[in-house]
Order: structure tokens, then sequence, then C-alpha cells
């Protein structure tokens, strides 16, 4: 199983009744709502955070011989397999 998201860049915009609204890159697809611009700000910069974290992946060693959850490099590894769950 593929899984695909919204394709980046994300922006976000106050839309209404009173929300912030992630927008797609072709401003028509609502990735996601919130009443929180925080919330909409990190929300949007989700497809950033992944290529960042896949780029560092890439280019570091991450060799990690520890416990799950007490190492960086896992926690980080972790965090592209969740964002990408289902893709081979």
């Amino acid at each position: 199983m593929t899984t695909t998201h919204t394709p980046g860049p994300w922006r976000y915009v106050l839309g209404w009744p009173p929300e912030y609204q992630v927008l797609g890159d072709d401003d028509r697809t609502v990735t996601a709502r919130t009443y929180s611009e925080d919330d909409a700000r990190l929300i949007a910069q989700a497809p950033q955070m992944l290529a960042a974290l896949k780029q560092l992946e890439r280019e570091g060693n991450w060799t990690c011989t520890h416990r799950e959850g007490t190492c960086k490099y896992c926690d980080a590894r972790a965090a592209i397999a969740e964002a990408e769950r289902g893709t081979p």
C-alpha cells in the first residue's frame, strides 16, 4: 500500500467561518482546519519538515543502537515512518 499526501508547499489562510484553513499547493485543497493560528502554521510546515528530516537522514550516519525513545535519530526515523506509513 502506498500513501500519498497533498503536495506541498502548504499555506494557511483565515477562512470563513472564522477558522484557519491549511491549503494544498493548488490553493483549493483544504488539508486541515483549526481555530489556532499557531496550529495552522505548524501544520502548513509539515511537508518542509518531512523533506528536511529525510534529507538529514540521507546525508547523515543514523546508526542507532539505543533503546527506542532514547535516541534523537530513532525518534526522527520513527517520525518519518509515521508520516509515510504504508509507503514501501
